[in-house]
């Protein structure tokens, strides 16, 4: 079945499925409208997971290729994650290679785990 993501960037996922999503960015231009935003060369964009969004470092970090824009977690990888009725909660974040600025592109938002068949 694979992830299925909200409109409000909330992810579900069976334990077990492949977490393959490509990524898209927007920022606001001058006009006050969103625009397609490209990582320059050299950025380095990753995912964060954790089990609260309190805890202090996440259990899982994947850097998400610059060139491709496609979040990939592996079954086998995914398969360690439990499921459970609580959320986890993830990020994004980018490293830009111009000034090694970071900034939290989706800020910990849910991700849920659901038992296979859900």
């Amino acid at each position: 079945m694979g992830a299925i993501v909200d409109p409000d960037n909330t992810i579900y996922i069976p334990q077990g499925d492949t977490l393959d999503l490509p990524f898209r960015m927007e920022i606001r231009n001058e006009a006050g409208r969103y625009v397609p935003f490209f990582p320059s060369e050299g950025d380095q964009l990753w995912f964060s997971l954790k089990r609260s969004a309190k805890d202090k470092d996440p259990f899982l970090k994947v850097d998400i290729p610059v060139d491709t824009m496609q979040l990939r977690v592996e079954a086998e990888e995914m398969e360690k994650i439990p499921a459970r009725r609580d959320p986890y909660r993830y990020a994004v974040r980018i490293r830009h290679a111009v000034n090694e600025n970071v900034d939290t592109v989706i800020r910990w938002k849910p991700f849920f785990v659901t038992e296979e068949g859900d």
